[in-house]
This record gives structure tokens, sequence and C-alpha cells, in this order.
């Protein structure tokens, strides 16, 4: 039998129950803002994988893990109160809608650039390979065959697969 225990904060969104019009509005506010903390992250993120400052980008992966985390468990807690947030504040819900929607493509957008940005380094990668091989390639059979030596003249590649 394990023993798992919870902190009371690790179970608040979840265990969270909407009861009244004021509850459903601050849930609802709570995850737009919480959405909006987010979209600000991914946006940061985008702007400045396209500029090439990939290094930059990264060190934002854990921020982006704690902002999307907590968008989540309130994401959950939103679904689990679906019926009382349709009564007590339709608009609040539309609205989340939309806003999830738009944030929707701007991940998508996110996405797209991230495995265009991993492609180009890919291919980087493989042309300097190529580059730096290319020299080393024995002719041994064929027309002006040639036995050679190759001279060790640079180290192999070390590379990193983060994205």
């Amino acid at each position: 039998m394990s023993n798992t225990s919870s902190t009371p904060q690790s179970l608040a969104p979840s265990a969270r129950r909407v009861t009244s019009a004021s509850e459903a509005r601050g849930l609802v506010a709570e995850a737009l803002a919480a959405l909006e903390t987010l979209d600000q992250t991914l946006a940061i993120e985008t702007s400045l994988m396209r500029g090439g400052r990939i290094g930059e980008a990264l060190a934002l992966t854990d921020l982006k893990q704690q902002r999307a985390g907590a968008y989540m468990r309130l994401l959950e807690s939103v679904k689990a109160n679906a019926i009382a947030l349709a009564r007590f504040s339709p608009d609040g819900v539309e609205s989340l809608k939309s806003r999830h929607a738009d944030f929707g493509r701007a991940l998508h957008l996110n996405q797209t650039v991230i495995a265009t940005v991993k492609s180009v380094s890919e291919s980087l990668v493989r042309g300097l390979q190529t580059e730096l091989s290319a020299g080393k390639a024995l002719s041994v059979y064929g027309p002006g065959a040639a036995a050679t030596t190759l001279a060790p003249k640079s180290e192999p590649i070390a590379l990193s697969v983060r994205l």
C-alpha cells in the first residue's frame, strides 16, 4: 500500500466547487489570467526562436511548464464545474472558450516555429558533418583509386537534441 500525501495546495483546484455566481466569475477570471500568462510566455518563446536566440528560448522551458501546469489545473476545475459555470456565468464560459481557441492558434504557431528551428538546425549539422567528412573519404576502387592515410584533423561533433 503506497502512502501518498497530498498538500492542500495540490488539491485546491480539483476539489474546488462553484456554488455561486461570484465563485463562477472568480474561477473564470483565474483561468483567463493563467491563460494570459501562459500565452505571454509562449509569445516570448516564439519570438526568441524566430530571432535565432535558441538558448534564451530554451531557458523559458521551466517557466512555460509551470504556467501550463497552473492553467491545466484550473481548466480541470472549470471542467468539473461546467454545469455551475454555465448556469452562473455563461458569458464567462464563452469568453474562456474564445480565449482558449485564440491560444490554440498561438500554440500551433509556436509548434510550427519550433519544428522549423529544429529542422534547420538538423540540416546545418548534417551539412557541417558532410563538409568535415568530405575530405576523409577513401577512394579505394575504380579509376584514380589511391591509397591514402587520413590524418586526424578534427574531433567528432557532439550534439544536444534537447529540442
